[in-house]
């Protein structure tokens, strides 16, 4: 295996959670009996990735302590007015190598077919190739919703970074993630999606998405 580099963006302060955080950070919920952001962690060491950046804003000192003794932590200090495309700008001079899961192909993101909201980032796709992705695709076009992991190998390492790179210049530092993956669409770099099928997901961004997760955990049908 080349070696590969995990990116957990945790800056936020997830205002839409705030009756369960209660003031901490969103990565520091827990759920299961560990926290989000032990969840990530465990699941890049379960892998062997062993070198792990965690993107801290919000009460970053708190993230420092929970992760420090798994990964290097850097901090966005601008996280209370931008969003993840600048917290993933934050780390990218400690990104060299691929980042997130291996596959041959140099830019690909897990979706699910099966469920596409609004409000959610979402993916239009021509066979498994994207076409368009982000929060304005209309539901009724999307193919799926995005599930929040993005494996980059190979140049796109350094494309992606130069995507990042910018949109931060353009002023776009409350853009998402996945409006870089967009851009990397744009400039005619091939992006792909593969569906995760039968598998249990849901976005941690509401008090009611917490509570659906937690019923999955409690009867055994989530993992991870």
């Amino acid at each position: 295996m080349e070696k590969i580099t995990g990116v957990i963006l945790a800056a936020g302060r997830g205002t839409r959670i705030a009756n369960v955080s209660k003031g901490i950070p969103k990565g520091l919920v827990e759920l299961g009996g560990k926290t989000l952001l032990m969840r990530q962690i465990e699941m890049f060491l379960s892998y062997d990735v062993k070198d792990i950046l965690v993107v801290a804003g919000y009460e970053a000192e708190l993230v420092r302590a929970a992760a420090d003794d798994f990964a290097t932590v850097v901090e966005n200090p601008l996280f209370a007015t931008t969003n993840s495309i600048y917290s993933f700008w934050c780390a990218r001079e400690r990104v060299f190598s691929d980042f997130i899961f291996e596959d041959k192909r140099e830019l690909v993101l897990p979706m699910d077919r099966k469920l596409a909201l609004d409000g959610e980032t979402k993916v239009v796709l021509d066979g498994d190739r994207i076409i368009r992705i982000g929060k304005d695709v209309p539901t009724s076009e999307a193919d799926g919703g995005i599930v929040g992991i993005v494996k980059v190998s190979g140049g796109m390492v350094t494309e992606i970074k130069r995507a990042a790179e910018k949109m931060v210049s353009d002023g776009k530092t409350n853009a998402f993630f996945s409006e870089a993956v967009q851009q990397l669409t744009d400039w005619g770099h091939a992006g792909y999606c593969f569906d995760i099928g039968n598998r249990f997901r849901v976005d941690l961004d509401t008090e009611q998405d917490y509570e659906i997760a937690k019923k999955h955990f409690a009867n055994g049908t989530a993992k991870g």
